[in-house]
């Protein structure tokens, strides 16, 4: 049976991903837009993977506390996620106390965060 995506890389790429792509080329949809469609559809995926840690950049994230729901809400127990992972287009070093204030309040447990 054929699934209906385009791989990148490992991560297979839905067509309502796709078409994003071409509705950001096209003007039709802002940056933030696509930001979002493209965490909304990646995000779970990488949650299903046999992995027990995650490292999330979230320095350049234009919507922070979305990303961290769909987080919160695709994590499996026993996953680990580090967000403090330093943005690579940005010379600055995040400092700990931007990353805590980064994830206060979201339904991460302290258990799964690896800080």
């Amino acid at each position: 049976m054929a699934i209906p995506t385009e791989p990148i890389g490992s991560i297979p790429r839905p067509a309502r991903l796709i078409d994003a792509g071409h509705d950001l080329a096209a003007g039709k949809i802002t940056v933030g837009d696509h930001a979002r469609l493209t965490d909304a559809a990646l995000l779970p995926g990488l949650f299903s993977l046999n992995a027990g840690a995650f490292y999330i950049q979230l320095a350049s994230e234009p919507d922070r506390p979305e990303v961290l729901r769909v987080i919160a809400e695709h994590a499996k127990p026993g996953q680990r996620i580090f967000v403090g992972v330093t943005d690579p287009i940005d010379p600055r070093i995040e400092t700990a106390e931007e990353v805590r204030d980064r994830v206060a309040g979201t339904q991460l447990a302290a258990t799964e965060l690896g800080l």
